[in-house]
Parts: C-alpha cells; sequence; structure tokens
C-alpha cells in the first residue's frame, strides 16, 4: 500500500506547478453509485504554451529544440534525481534513451485505477513543493500526458516511441509523474534523461563498507522507494549490514547486526505479505539457522526470528507455493540431501515446515516444470539434477533425476529455447575432461530434461555464480559465470539453447557472490559483486549486452611502474609512455582521442627508473620527458612525432628516487630537482636553456625521501619544494628564498611514511594543500594550508589496501576537487590493485572511499591524470606491474570518466 501525504482536493482547483505554463485542472463529479464527488474521476489539462512548442509536441515524439541539446558524446542515461514521496515510481521500463531504440516511460507502485500525468519538460529546475513535501524537476518548456494506473498499480507505453532519432542526440530534459488519489495527490521520483549513445568504458565503482569482507549479497527494495537495497554478509564475522540504493549503483549502509554464527547465504522477500519485503539470513555453526527479519517499508528491520531445524542452510529461494500470496522459503541444507520448505506465515512465524528429499549439492532453481501451476524446483547432486514437483496446496512430489556426468553445484533456469518450457543450465565436468563445461538441458514439460548444447569454459573443475538474465536487451536469456581467479564471463544467448562463444568480464579478482541487476535505474543490467578479502561491495555499471564499465586494458612485454600522459604526436590527444624498471626501455602508446591506444616506438632511457615528469625542459615548445634512474636523471626530449630524441644524462653521486621539473629560481628557465634516498639529499639542476644544465648541487632533506613536487605554496612567487620523506615518516617543505635558494626543511609529520605526493586547493580558499599517500596505513592524508607558510593538522581518509600514488582532480564536475588514487595487491592469494576515489566536498572534506576493481592480478602504481577520450573530464591511467617474468609482464590500464554525466 502506498503511503500517502494528503492534500485534499477542492471543487474544482487548479494546481500550479512552478515553472510551468500549465495548470492541471481537478474537476470533481458525483460518483454515481456512492453520490460522493470523488477527484479522480476526470481530470482536464488546460495548456498554455507557446504555439512553437505546442506544434512540436502535437506529433507526439519528444523533440526539443537544439537549445536544449548538449554534446552529442554523454554516455546515454536516465537517473534519478528525488525519492518523491514513498509508493509509486517512475521507470523507463524500455531502457535508457539511446539512440535509434525504442523508449517510453513507465508508472507503477501506485493505486489501481488512479489518474495521473507525466511532465516532461525540457529544462531542469528543482523547485520545492512546502505543501506536498517534495521537490519537482521537470520545467518549462514542458508537456504533459495523462494516464490512468491499472489494476496492478502500473502505466506502462506512456510517450512511447519505436526508435529515438539521431537528429536528437545530446538533448536533456526531466520527467516525473503526479498521481490522483481519493486520499490526495502523489509524487514519483524524477528522472533526468539524456539522450546519446552507449558509452563502451567508464570508470564506475561505487561501493560501500562492510566489516572485513562480504561473501553474500542479496537485493530488494527494503526502503520502498524504487530503488533496489542490499544486504550484505560476512561469512566470517556472522556480521549483516542493510545498505539502502541511492538509484545511482552506490549504497549507503544504515544497519549493521550480528547473527553470532557463520552467515552461509541471505535473501530478500515478503514472507508476511504485507507489501514489504523482509529478509532471511541462512546460519551455520553451534547456533545455526535460519534468521528471519520482518522489513517495516522504510528501509529498517524487525526484530529477529530464528526458524525451526536448518542447521547448515546453504542456499535460499522464496516464491508462493501454497497459493496465499505470500512468499515462502525454500532452503538447501549442506550435507542432508535435503531441502526446507517454510510455508504458510501466520502469527509471526512460518506455520509449516516440509523435509524433501533431494541431490546432495547446494543449489536450487525455481520453476513450473511440469505447467501445472504449482511451483517446482530443482536441485543438483553429484551426476544428476533433480527436479521436485509442486502440488496443491504446497506439497511436493518425488524428485525425478536426469543423469549427466560430474555435476558440480552451479544451476539457473529460464526458458531457453523460446518454446515456453523452463530450461536449465549446469556446470558439468565429463569424466576425463580437464576443463568444465556449461550444459543445457531442455525441459520437456513434465519434470523431465534432454541434454541440450553445451561449451567450454576456462576453468578446470567448476563454475560458479552461474546466472540467466538478459544482458544484451534481445529478449533471448544470457549466461554468465565465474571461473577461477574470479574471471566473470558473459555468452550471449541464441534463443534456441545454445550460446555464442563466452566473453571475459574480469572482475576483482576476489570477486564473491556477484548479483545481476539494473541497479542505477538506467534500463541495463549491472553487476554487483562482494569481496572475500576486502570489506566492500563493488559496483560495475552494465553498458549492455558483454560490456561492463571497467577498464581498457593495454598488454606490454615490459614491466612498467608508472605512466605519464603526454601528447607526445601533436594531434591533440594525450598519449601514454610505459618506462620498464627491468631494463632501459620507454614504451609509448599512442591515444586516439577516443579512449583507445595502439603501440607505438620503444626507446631508451636509463637503468631502474623509478618515477617520471612531463616538461618543456629544453623550451622548443614540446613537453620532454624527464626520469629518475639509478645513477642520476635521464631526459628524452620530446621530437613532436610521436617518439623521443636521444637522451641525455645527469649523473648523480647517489641514486635518484624521483625527479620533478619548474622554474627554481626565476628566469624563466625550466629547471629539475631530484630526491636522492640514500642520501637524504635533494639535488638541483639549474637550467641554462636550450635543454642544458648546470652541474647538480645537493642540500640535506628528510629521511628517505620518496617524491618531490615543485609548486609555489606559500604564494609569494618563489617556486617551493615539497618532498616525501618516508623515513621521517614526514612531508617535508623547503621554502623558496628566490635567486634558487631554499630554506631549512620544515616537517609535516604524518605517523607512518608516506609515498606519493600532490597539491591542490581542495577547501577553496585560494591556498594550496597538501595530499600525500600512506601506504602502510592504507590511508591518504590531507593537510589543508591555512596561510604563512603554516598547515593544520592531517586528516586521514581510508582508502582501501596500500595506496601508493595519488592525484587531485574534478571527477564529477562540480567544481570542487577530489582525490584518486591506485592501491597495491593486499598479498592475500589472488588479489590484484584497485582505483579509489574520494569526491570532494569543497571545503576540504571528502565521500567516504569509491572502488574501481581494476583487470590486475598484481600490483597497480603510477597513477596519471589525462582526458583520453576528449570529452573534456579527467580520466585515469595506471600500470600493473606484473609478476616481473616475460610471460606476465605488466599493462597499462585506463578507466575513461563517466562520473559527472
Amino acid at each position: 500500500m502506498a503511503r500517502i501525504r494528503s492534500v485534499p482536493a477542492r471543487n474544482p482547483s487548479v494546481l500550479t506547478f512552478p515553472g510551468f505554463e500549465d495548470a492541471l485542472i481537478i474537476k470533481s463529479h458525483p460518483d454515481p453509485s456512492t453520490g460522493r464527488r470523488d477527484s479522480m474521476k476526470s481530470l482536464v489539462r488546460a495548456f498554455a504554451l507557446p504555439n512553437s512548442l505546442v506544434a512540436i509536441f502535437a506529433l507526439g515524439p519528444w523533440a526539443p529544440p537544439a537549445s536544449s541539446q548538449g554534446s552529442c558524446q554523454v554516455e546515454t542515461l536516465a537517473k534519478h534525481l528525488d525519492a518523491g514521496l514513498p509508493g509509486p515510481r517512475l521507470r523507463t521500463p524500455d531502457g535508457a534513451p539511446i539512440l535509434g531504440r525504442p523508449f517510453s516511460f513507465g508508472v507503477s507502485g501506485g493505486p489501481a485505477g488512479a489518474s495521473g500525468v507525466l511532465l516532461l519538460g525540457l529544462n531542469e529546475v528543482p523547485t520545492f513543493l512546502p505543501q506536498f513535501g517534495v521537490t519537482i524537476f521537470p520545467a518549462s518548456p514542458s508537456f504533459n500526458t495523462p494516464f490512468t494506473l491499472d489494476a496492478s498499480g502500473s502505466a506502462l507505453g506512456l510517450r512511447q516511441m519505436a526508435a529515438i532519432d539521431p537528429a536528437l542526440c545530446g538533448a536533456t530534459g526531466a520527467a516525473q509523474a503526479a498521481i490522483f488519489d481519493p486520499n490526495g495527490l502523489l509524487f514519483t521520483n524524477g528522472l533526468h534523461l539524456a539522450l546519446g549513445v552507449v558509452g563502451t568504458r567508464a570508470l564506475p565503482g561505487l561501493a560501500s563498507p562492510q566489516q572485513d569482507e562480504v561473501t553474500t549479497l542479496a537485493t530488494g527494495d527494503l526502503d520502498q522507494d524504487g530503488i533496489l537495497d542490499i544486504i550484505t554478509g560476512n561469512r566470517a564475522l556472522g556480521t549483516y549490514s542493510v545498505a539502502l540504493g541511492r538509484g545511482d549503483g552506490g549504497f549507503d549502509v544504515t544497519y549493521t547486526g550480528s547473527t553470532g554464527g557463520t552467515i552461509e547465504s541471505s535473501i530478500i522477500a515478503d514472507f508476511n505479505g504485507n507489501g514489504f519485503p523482509d529478509v532471511a539470513i541462512g546460519v551455520s555453526g553451534a547456533s545455526g539457522g535460519v534468521r528471519a527479519f520482518l522489513g517495516l517499508g522504510d528501509g529498517t528491520l524487525g526484530v529477529e526470528k530464528t526458524l525451526p531445524y536448518g542447521s547448515l542452510p546453504k542456499r535460499m529461494a522464496a516464491t508462493d507455493i501454497d497459493g496465499d500470496g505470500k512468499q515462502d522459503l525454500l532452503v538447501v541444507i549442506g550435507g542432508s540431501a535435503q531441502v526446507l520448505v517454510y510455508s504458510n506465515w501466520a502469527m509471526g512465524i512460518f506455520q509449516t515446515v516440509q523435509f524433501i528429499p533431494c541431490g546432495s549439492k547446494s543449489e536450487l532453481t525455481l520453476a513450473d516444470w511440469n505447467q501445472d501451476g504449482f511451483m517446482d524446483f530443482a536441485v543438483t547432486g553429484y551426476q544428476n539434477v533433480y527436479a521436485v514437483l509442486g502440488g496443491p496446496n504446497g506439497n511436493f512430489g518425488s524428485s525425478l533425476g536426469t543423469t549427466l556426468s560430474t555435476i558440480q553445484n552451479p544451476i539457473a533456469s529460464g526458458d531457453l529455447n523460446g518454446d515456453g518450457l523452463p530450461d536449465v543450465v549446469v556446470n558439468d565436468l565429463p569424466v576425463g575432461a580437464t576443463q568444465a563445461r556449461v550444459k543445457t538441458l531442455l525441459g520437456v514439460g513434465d519434470g523431465t530434461f534432454t541434454l541440450g548444447p553445451e561449451f567450454t569454459t576456462d576453468a578446470p573443475f567448476e563454475v560458479s555464480a552461474l546466472q540467466l538474465a538478459d544482458l544484451d536487451g534481445d529478449g533471448q536469456l544470457d549466461v554468465s559465470y565465474l571461473t577461477l581467479r574470479d574471471r566473470w564471463w558473459i555468452a550471449l544467448g541464441n534463443g534456441d539453447g545454445s550460446f555464442a562463444p563466452p566473453v571475459l568480464r574480469s572482475l576483482n579478482p576476489t570477486a564473491a557472490d556477484p548479483v545481476v541487476a539494473d541497479l542505477d535505474a538506467d534500463g541495463r543490467l549491472d553487476v554487483l559483486a562482494g569481496h572475500r578479502d576486502t570489506p566492500f561491495v563493488a559496483f560495475y555499471r552494465g553498458l549492455g549486452g558483454t560490456e561492463l564499465a571497467d577498464v581498457d586494458l593495454l598488454p606490454t612485454q615490459i614491466f612498467p611502474f608508472a605512466t605519464a600522459a603526454v601528447d607526445l604526436n601533436l594531434d591533440g590527444a594525450p598519449d601514454l609512455v610505459l618506462p620498464d624498471v627491468a631494463s632501459t626501455t620507454v614504451s609509448t602508446y599512442l591515444g586516439d582521442g577516443e579512449g583507445g591506444f595502439s603501440a607505438g616506438a620503444d626507446f631508451v632511457g636509463g637503468e631502474e627508473m623509478h618515477s617520471l615528469e612531463v616538461a618543456d625542459v629544453d623550451g622548443d615548445g614540446i613537453d620532454d620527458l624527464a626520469l629518475a634512474y639509478r645513477l642520476g636523471v635521464v631526459v628524452l626530449p620530446g621530437d613532436g612525432l610521436g617518439g623521443f630524441q636521444a637522451p641525455v644524462v645527469h649523473t648523480f653521486a647517489f641514486d635518484a628516487s624521483s625527479v620533478a621539473a619548474g622554474d627554481l629560481n626565476g628566469d624563466g628557465i625550466v629547471d629539475m630537482a631530484a630526491t636522492l634516498d640514500t642520501a637524504d639529499q635533494v639535488a638541483l639542476l639549474r637550467g641554462l636553456g636550450g635543454g642544458a644544465f648546470a652541474a647538480p648541487s645537493t642540500f640535506p632533506t628528510g629521511a628517505a625521501p620518496s617524491a618531490i613536487r615543485i609548486r609555489d605554496l606559500d604564494q609569494d612567487g618563489h617556486q617551493d619544494i615539497l618532498v616525501s620523506a618516508a623515513g621521517s615518516a614526514s612531508l617535508v617543505v623547503h621554502w623558496g628564498l628566490g635567486g634558487g635558494d631554499f630554506s631549512a626543511p620544515m616537517s609535516i609529520a604524518i605517523g607512518a611514511a608516506p609515498d606519493s605526493i600532490e597539491t591542490g586547493d581542495l577547501d577553496g580558499d585560494g591556498l594550496p594543500d597538501l595530499i600525500a599517500a600512506v601506504p602502510s596505513a592504507s590511508q591518504i592524508a590531507v593537510v589543508l594550508g591555512t596561510g604563512a607558510r603554516t598547515f593544520a593538522a592531517p586528516v586521514f581518509l581510508a582508502s582501501g589496501d596500500w595506496p601508493n600514488s595519488v592525484h587531485a582532480a574534478d571527477l564529477d564536475d562540480d567544481g570542487n576537487l577530489d582525490l584518486v588514487a591506485v592501491n597495491q595487491d593486499t598479498g592475500l592469494p589472488d588479489s590484484g590493485g584497485t582505483l579509489v576515489y574520494h569526491l570532494g566536498h569543497g571545503d576540504g572534506t571528502f565521500d567516504t572511499a569509491r572502488f574501481v576493481a581494476a583487470q590486475a592480478t598484481s600490483s597497480l602504481s603510477g597513477l596519471t591524470i589525462g582526458d583520453f577520450d576528449l570529452d573534456g573530464e579527467p580520466d585515469v591511467a595506471a600500470v600493473e606491474f606484473g609478476d616481473g617474468t616475460i610471460p606476465l609482464p605488466g599493462t597499462a590500464q585506463v578507466f575513461l570518466n563517466l562520473i559527472g554525466e
């Protein structure tokens, strides 16, 4: 039942929406059966639109004028703007507004038979209506479409288009619906719309924290706002969290509880039939059993109830088996070859429990196998799939077995060949085979199956997380599954029970229990995955078909430690340079301006290169590359043709660990500074012009300096030097005195060894602030500048495992600097690096960390920022070192930014 904010209808009444030329006139008419005047009976719209816009809308299709159109190179989206009032929801059921594809709006969750109006505005102006306690978003010029909700409280196909005209590419707008109920007026959520094409890569990765690790996930709309929420579970600690969805793929944890045992499974379903989703969690151990929590409809849960039996609840499913309109619970009991069926919820508990003997494995799936109108289920057993047929009143009969080779756990069901009968996909390992197969069992309609097509996977024993969903929107079910090292594969369905060759879409190497659902309300299926070794849930935005918004992978034959973005061939598109720590090679990759790269040439640098800097060292207007290496600094002058000229070497008495470039003495010529980590010194190379430098000079700095930046930190017109001193766990500032001289070191204690450093105005006060990655503390340190060569105490942001490279950039285009870093692996088996970012508030504070899983099985490092697809948004590139052997060299990984769109 929708909750309604009561606003009595007058007779007649005129409701004018701010920003609209339209007035909605509600006329009340007496109901012949009751004599009562009901505002739902008639709705008349009065238009006051300009004639030009009336002509545009009179033909039906949404045709925004050119003035409302922006860049066509944005990813299409239908983004939720606001929750509206609890109850009805506005969606785009035919998918996000993609050019050339069908599109429509749909309203659901409203009062059956109610009248309403869809508000579609070409401009978006948030306006708060205090009398309703809600914000509306569409603004004039606007168009209103009346509708009536059907018996299920839905109205679909509103403003339907067979195909969005490509001429509308880049158009934006806002939509919202108002529904007229006898008790008042309801508003749905608002939708921001952007018409465009589907991108292929992105910078995704909104994440939600959970204690220690996340091993189970369940999805459902716990707070009734039309956006999916999740229950996360930590198997080892026995804790669970409620995380409410924000509609953009991110979640906010609102409650964390403990079960006192080991969490094996979880599910969200409406057990008592009151319309609010409830939660069940399967717990093993001394206090094992099934814990049920009744949902209160606002995202909170009621008192925990322990169900009888079920000491090892490995997997759960929910359906109405007895026809009472309430969801019943099926639980596979590990090691018992039984399924427990809980049904008939009444008086606060399930009243009936059945024990159904069947397969010995721990997976099940639901379907009406024999088409008799009663729900059945199937489970896996050794060499068999067992179908158990349901009957009247929720009773189940004996199981029917289909013999295969060696069946492991995963099983999923759906109509794979379009004959209207449910089929099954399972994991099968034939005798003598070395790789698992995904096999199709085609339903006959009587509870038995015939063997269908199969395909071989890359898994030596079994696949996991086998799921069926229409990922590419073609009406055919597709299959996805995990293999070893948590490689996520997608095989698109052909509609005849067979599948196209599987495509690898890697998730984080510690991914656990992935869930496929539309988590950001854009009409495309996304992936949500827990992590076995980290306390986070990672979101992978679906782009349609086999595409997930993840990373572009550039394989190399070297072992890069860092990368930099530089326009090597002067075509306006950033390119990448990758120095090899294991040789003297510097590799180049030339950007195409669309986020893609092609391999360029290799050049000679120095031995054991550690750091790089891009600057026009020789003053010819072309960027050059400076690299700190074992014996000093080597400069590769850019040739403007995509490569470099012969290297110029500057040697020191000690190894150089990092290098920076800038005008240190104010003569207009680029100088260089390098840290000498074994000598605890800074070496200066004063530029003489034309790429020549004077002999180096040195001065002492903090212990074991690892990174260096040249910035005017006190804004006195003289460049200063900032150093991260790992040996003294501090940041060290050398104030520029003019003429190339510097003050004695001023130390800022960090508490642990800093690594990468950067600066930027994080709080909008016009003063440079300091940023440092603190790997051993798994933190990023923020030190705000307060003027007069002073700084506030450091503030630390939890940023995952071993952040080693950090930058500041406005990732979401809100005018505030954000922080982005890369993490190394944790040292755990099959663990890889991740990208992490914190969105800034503009006052020196930041959101909690959001993570992006890279296609990496070893450390990420050497982050750089560049607009690789020329869309005006900062993108990210980083390198994976590899394992130091030729079979597994490193990679460069490019993350394209769609956060701000």
